[in-house]
């Protein structure tokens, strides 16, 4: 039995290591790296000592994860970042260029070598007539895909120089978390042999890291797919995949030599005699006992899970330990009388496994419909939209009065100086009438009605329409100032009330609730409008100067008839008598024209208050709506992802995924729990609207361009998965103790056996062919679990024990159950 459990103050060993990805193969093993990674440290962060290179002759490859969990895993963009993708591709003029030097002579006239000599010694002639540009792939063609990284190779080998940086100076930050950096370099090279890129590029590749870091004990391992049957099964993936054998295996072979002009302006050359790789993993999708892998993306996936374990896993000190012991089984030759090298190995990985990444998917998607709903229903409250409505309007104005609450205001915001119209009016008029009781005799009557034409015109004018405020009356400016000022200051009331209502931590918070206030505000401004629009209809036009005019000249008229009719005014005192009556007849009709003329405008422009908010309002209803279209739409999204994470076949690991409803009900309740819920879906929410770029409130959400279906759903996937998918690492169920619960005593070793069986190497070997050369030690078993007292380790002992007669030397007692062989 081979113990591996470390104590908790014991450090774990950690290589410094670069990932180099080659094609669109190689870019789904190291997404699968990186994700391992994240699902179990959090981010990559934790592992500054692993860094990673993708090169791919399509430039569009590496900008995408190609993972079922999307771009993002637990908040974390699993994307290559530039430094890590080099897009290995050819304009049309450049391989225009190279298709012109090549079809000439190999040399120049003055016999020097052609500007592309070290490309024409090995690139065919005959693909020259329908080469293009290289930015789509190599169209799986390997001349081509060697090509592309011969024209990169500057670019390409910056990308593993700076790669290699990337992984220094971490030692110190390793040691607080428990790790322990070994002074050496691991590089594991992993692609197909079938398409153009991979098997076009893995050997210059390899050498060109011999180049660089064979001599500073750089340890290069392989990791290259030969199964045609995942790319289709075309004749050319299978020539390819042939072909690149052969070319290994010739490398591989003492006594060879491989060279290479990569650079002729820089002198940059490969000239190597050793092999390309010290480990080099062929792996298929079968087993000799044919259990097959059907899907690409599964024999990605347990190769990244070999490779995350080589680096980062309890059993890589084991693992890299019994492989070095293989070293004297591969330098040795088969029994063939021509001997080949068997300088190759191969592996299975099969496991019983909690799926914590579909569980938390799961999970995270719930918060995610759950924060939608929250968005739309609040706490699910349902605030009565006449109470909404009576709070805000009490800001405005005391419901309940005769008079329209908007011509109240207006008409006590309207002042001259410290005086309102009715004030400074009645104020006019008694200072008229005073005057006028004060007449005496002729003189005064005369004096007194010669400054009373003036007095009228003067205050009439006040409240005369124009276009300009010279022409305009002073009450009729002054009333449409202060509408303006009311407008902004009623929109602005508004919009805070609104901005109140979407704020989360609001009692009364909720989309739907803020809907219903806006339309109930809204049914209140119109009637207003119509009260308004009633009153106006009933009060006429406006009265003009020239009404004045007449009605003043008729006054003059009548007093000139009194001063003039002698016989019928014995005394002095008569007539004094009858021109106050009318000089006070006349100021009363000009104070009711006035008056009548004030109101108009007062109400008219009460009217266009009411209507510049009603379309303020018509604009926010509108856009409330819009936005309650979206969120619709991106429940809709989470529910549909929902159903598909739940029909998600979760087959992406050979073994067995243990996951049931209940652990998904488990995971969402420990990342969300009922006692804070609201308060952290009120946090999420700030987050979000904080990133958009206005304050808690979702107000932030309603301009139009703002936010759409898509910029939205991936702002609530990113702040959601950054703030809960972190916490899911503790979401750990007890595979062991699952895989005891799904099956009963009879069947649980028939199903472990099965198991086993899928552990079996990704490699249809014919064992009993009478040259191949074999060992028992070129091969290792391995099963791993966590060793505890508890009831279902014991069990599961005994099966393996027991039942499957498993020796105890194969046993590894670790994190999880995993078998490797």
């Amino acid at each position: 039995m081979i113990n591996s459990k470390f104590e908790e103050t014991q450090s774990q060993k950690i290589n410094r290591t670069i990932c180099i990805g080659l094609g669109g193969t190689g870019r789904d093993v190291l997404m699968q790296i990186r994700r391992l990674i994240v699902d179990r440290y959090g981010d990559f962060k934790q592992l500054p000592v692993v860094s990673f290179v993708h090169i791919d002759t399509d430039k569009a490859t590496s900008n995408i994860t190609g993972l079922r969990t999307g771009n993002t895993y637990h908040g974390v963009d699993l994307r290559f970042s530039d430094a890590e993708k080099v897009a290995a591709t050819m304009t049309r003029s450049e391989v225009d260029n190279l298709t012109k030097e090549l079809s000439r002579k190999a040399s120049n006239f003055d016999g020097s070598p052609g500007v592309y000599s070290n490309i024409s010694s090995w690139f065919p002639p005959q693909l020259l007539k329908n080469l293009k540009a290289i930015d789509e792939g190599a169209q799986v063609i390997r001349p081509v895909g060697r090509l592309a990284f011969f024209h990169n190779y500057r670019k390409i080998k910056a990308a593993i120089e700076s790669a290699e940086q990337r992984t220094r100076g971490h030692e110190s930050f390793m040691i607080r978390h428990n790790w322990s950096v070994e002074n050496k370099l691991n590089i594991f090279v992993v692609g197909s042999l079938c398409g153009g890129t991979g098997s076009g590029v893995f050997l210059d590749v390899a050498y060109c890291l011999r180049q660089m870091y064979g001599n500073d004990g750089a340890q290069i391992v392989g990791y290259l797919i030969i199964s045609p049957e995942l790319y289709g099964n075309a004749p050319d993936k299978n020539a390819n995949a042939y072909a690149a054998l052969k070319e290994l295996n010739y490398y591989a072979t003492a006594g060879t030599t491989f060279k290479a002009e990569y650079d002729l302006q820089n002198l940059e050359f490969v000239e190597e005699s050793r092999p390309p790789f010290e480990y080099v993993y062929l792996v298929s999708n079968r087993t000799a006992k044919d259990y097959r892998i059907l899907e690409k993306s599964k024999l990605c996936n347990i190769i990244a899970h070999k490779i995350t374990l080589d680096f980062a896993g309890e059993l890589a000190p084991i693992v890299t330990a019994q492989r070095d012991n293989f070293l004297q089984h591969l330098i040795q030759t088969d029994e063939h009388p021509r001997p080949n090298v068997q300088r190759y190995l191969t592996f299975g990985l099969a496991e019983i496994y909690f799926p914590r990444d579909i569980a938390v998917q799961v999970s995270l998607n719930r918060i995610k419909i759950k924060l939608v709903n929250f968005w739309l229903e609040g706490k699910g409250q349902s605030a009565d939209p006449n109470n909404l409505l009576a709070g805000f309007l009490d800001r405005w104005y005391e419901r309940g009065r005769n008079e329209n609450g908007f011509v109240n205001k207006l008409q006590q915001a309207t002042t001259d100086g410290s005086k309102s119209f009715t004030n400074a009016l009645s104020s006019w008029k008694n200072r008229l009438e005073t005057n006028i009781a004060e007449i005496q005799n002729r003189d005064e009557r005369q004096e007194v009605i010669s400054q009373l034409g003036r007095e009228i015109r003067t205050e009439f004018r006040k409240v005369q329409p124009g276009e300009t405020e010279s022409s305009r009356g002073l009450w009729f400016t002054s009333l449409q100032q202060q509408r303006d000022r009311i407008i902004t200051e009623y929109i602005k009331d508004i919009d805070r009330y609104l901005t109140e209502l979407l704020t989360p931590n609001n009692f009364n918070f909720s989309l739907t609730n803020s809907r219903a206030w806006l339309e109930a505000l809204t049914t209140e401004l119109n009637k207003s409008y119509r009260e308004l629009e009633d009153r106006i209809n009933s009060m006429g036009q406006i009265h003009s100067i020239e009404a004045v005019e007449r009605k003043w000249k008729d006054t003059q008229q009548t007093i000139e008839d009194i001063e003039s009719k002698k016989g019928l005014f014995p005394r002095d005192k008569q007539k004094t008598n009858s021109v106050q009556e009318e000089a006070n007849r006349i100021v009363g009709q000009v104070s009711k024209l006035i008056q009548d003329n004030y109101e108009f405008s007062l109400y008219r422009e009460a009217l266009t208050i009411v209507k510049a908010l009603q379309y303020h309002l018509a604009e926010l209803t509108t856009k409330a709506s819009e936005l309650n279209y979206i969120l619709s739409k991106v429940k809709e999204y989470y529910d549909k992802e929902e159903k598909n994470f739940k029909l998600r076949n979760v087959d992406d690991m050979s073994g067995e995924a243990i996951f049931t409803d209940a652990d998904t009900d488990d995971c969402y309740n420990n990342l969300l729990p009922d006692r804070d819920r609201t308060a952290q879906l009120a946090l999420v929410s700030s987050k979000i609207t904080e990133k958009i770029g206005l304050g808690e409130s979702l107000t932030s959400c309603l301009d139009r361009g703002v936010v759409d279906e898509h910029n939205l759903q991936e702002e609530i996937s990113l702040v959601v998965d950054g703030m809960f998918g972190s916490r899911s690492i503790s979401t750990v169920q007890s595979a062991v103790k699952r895989f005891l619960e799904s099956y009963s005593l009879s069947d649980r070793a028939i199903r472990l056996e099965q198991i086993i069986r899928e552990s079996e190497p990704l490699l249809p070997l014919n064992l009993s062919d009478p040259y191949f050369y074999n060992d028992t030690g070129k091969t290792l078993n391995i099963i791993g679990f966590k060793d505890t007292d508890k009831p279902e380790i014991t069990q599961f002992k005994n099966i393996l024990f027991k039942d499957l007669g498993i020796p105890d030397s194969d046993l590894s007692l670790f994190y999880d159950y995993r078998v490797i062989k």
